[in-house]
């Protein structure tokens, strides 16, 4: 019994161990896997028509898997057909809810949404296209999309090709057909109708296939394409971020002891009658407008305003607004300013702005000065330019620079010891290279109440620095531009993207004196020769003017002259 027991075990044993043995492991180690795989059949094949099913196979050279195929499979033209997918092996097969459209070629693509189980490489170029109808339609478009500023290819950007109808609207409709960029900013619309289409290129990042001008950069071709043959758009489609919806009205309220008008967007310039009321913008992005209660107006009393408000893109909404003002406890909002040079060192007729959060009603130009120590205040005799609802001036002071510096040079203490060294001999002269003692700035001072607001509160001291002297780390860019424009803006353009030098049409241009440091240099190109440059408008059909960027980061020295030429 014992003997038979002890057989039973062993070969017990050797089956576990056998089985073990036979189980076959992925050998660790070796080279990566990097031949993606490939597509051996599948049912219906390519370019099938008269097609009438829903469900659609594929199989593979190796295993595959698709889990991210419902965000990268393209399906045009655009269906909400849903469907689901089965992986057995290296077999995909996707089986779809609804029959198709009849009589129309259909195109799967795929992207990179089937890839092998080891190293997720995806099959290359795996796409299907079939037709409902006898034949396929084989017509195509294909082109290239670039940042408009940076001129650097856009990559994953949404190509929408849509109807082209009197009534196309590219805030709600998706395209008819669509694509998205490679990372060389490359893209084609393959199996199209002949047709009538507008093209729009957007930056879909919430992947609705849906256009979103508020966050979406976007770039279009102006004329409806007329599609009896396959296209190649030679010149690269540009895009920038640019909010184009019109701005609209969307509230009025009595908030506190005022009115404000709520609107869509940032206002860029407005109008409001009756004159006799005072207002200013206000709000997180400068998208209200505050009315303030004047003596003519009686609390509960209705009042009506007529405003005329545009943004940046001069879209514009004129509205009749009826509104009143309401009995409140709420102390009036804070009265602030901002003073600003807006020359970078004294200058004659120096000028200044200042930027006030409420309209101003009373200014004391004795309170502005220029101050040096206790012993030297320099009064200004302004010229004043007010915005038309007096929240921005602009100060254009009238000084005499070199009076100024005279004056304050004559002031300066004298050194005994110092001269009489020097009138002795005794002190060398100064050598070559050696640099004198630069002036300190001066201070431009604001005193209390130098600003009465609308409200009657009276501005707080403060003061801004101006220096005397120019600063001394400068350096020279000469330029010179060939090019067939008649109308361009060359820019000089900072780390930060802001623009700190520039010039109109001048083909010998010359910065004289640029601060030390990287910049890119671009030109704008003025194509339709009005004296300015235009970002355009989708809704408007006008596309941006060119811009031209220098290939090259332009570093800028001290005291060096730097010749460069371009050309555009």
């Amino acid at each position: 019994m014992r003997k038979l027991l002890l057989a039973i075990l062993v070969v017990l044993a050797s089956d576990i161990l056998f089985e073990r043995c036979a189980n076959i492991q992925s050998p660790s180690g070796g080279p990566k896997d990097t031949i993606p795989p490939t597509l051996l059949e599948s049912n219906p094949k390519n370019g099938t028509t008269n097609f009438k099913g829903q469900e659609f196979t594929m199989e593979f050279s190796e295993f595959v898997k698709a889990d991210k195929i419902q965000q990268q499979l393209i399906i045009t033209p655009r269906t909400e057909n849903k469907y689901k997918t089965i992986i057995k092996k290296n077999s995909l097969t996707i089986k779809f809810d609804d029959p198709f459209k009849d009589s129309t070629t259909y195109n799967l693509n795929f992207a990179d949404g089937v890839t092998d189980i080891t190293e997720s490489n995806p099959v290359v170029n795996l796409s299907l296209a079939f037709s409902t109808g006898p034949f396929i339609d084989s017509l195509s478009i294909s082109g290239n999309v670039i940042d408009l500023f940076e001129q650097e290819n856009a990559e994953a950007y949404t190509v929408g090709l849509y109807r082209s109808t009197d009534t196309l609207d590219f805030f709600k409709e998706k395209p008819m057909y669509f694509t998205t960029t490679n990372d060389s900013g490359d893209f084609k619309l393959s199996y199209i109708k002949s047709g009538i289409y507008k093209l729009l290129v957007f930056d879909d990042e919430n992947g609705n296939v849906t256009f979103d001008p508020e966050t979406e950069s976007h770039g279009f071709i102006k004329d409806s394409i007329v599609l009896d043959s396959s296209l190649i758009i030679a010149k690269p489609i540009a895009t920038l971020l640019q909010n184009i919806k019109p701005i609209t009205f969307i509230n009025s309220r009595p908030t506190g002891p005022y009115i404000e008008l709520k609107y869509s967007k940032t206002i860029s310039d407005y109008t409001i009658q009756p004159d006799y009321l005072n207002h200013s913008i206000t709000g997180e992005s400068n998208d209200v407008i505050r009315i303030y209660k004047s003596k003519n107006i009686t609390i509960g009393d209705s009042l009506v305003i007529y405003t005329n408000v545009k943004d940046s893109l001069n879209n514009q909404t004129i509205d009749t607004i009826r509104t009143t003002f309401i009995e409140s406890n709420r102390k009036p909002s804070d009265f602030n300013y901002t003073p600003k040079s807006l020359d970078p060192y004294l200058k004659d007729n120096h000028r200044l702005s200042v930027n006030f959060n409420k309209p101003v009603y009373q200014i004391d130009t004795v309170k502005i000065q220029l101050i040096k120590d206790s012993t030297f205040n320099w009064p200004i005799s302004p010229e004043l330019i007010w915005n038309h609802n007096h929240t921005e001036l602009q100060i254009n002071s009238g000084l005499n620079r070199q009076t100024l510096l005279d004056t304050i040079k004559a002031m300066q203490p004298v050194d005994t010891a110092k001269t009489e060294k020097e009138n002795s001999g005794k002190l060398r002269q100064k050598t070559p290279g050696q640099t004198t003692k630069r002036l300190p700035p001066i201070e431009l001072k604001f005193e209390e109440g130098s600003f009465i607001s609308i409200e009657k509160d009276t501005s707080q001291l403060k003061s801004i620095k101006i220096d005397l002297e120019e600063p001394t780390t400068f350096g020279t860019l000469k330029f010179t531009i060939q090019t067939n424009y008649k109308s361009f803006n060359i820019q000089l353009v900072d780390a930060r993207g802001n623009v700190q030098y520039s010039i109109w049409n001048d083909k010998e241009a010359t910065f004289p004196k640029v601060k030390a440091g990287k910049y890119a240099i671009r030109a704008l190109i003025d194509n339709d020769a009005d004296g300015k440059w235009s970002a355009g408008n989708l809704l408007l059909n006008i596309p941006p003017e060119d811009i031209y960027l220098h290939d090259e980061e332009t570093s800028v020295r001290e005291d060096w002259v730097l010749e460069i030429e371009i050309t555009f």
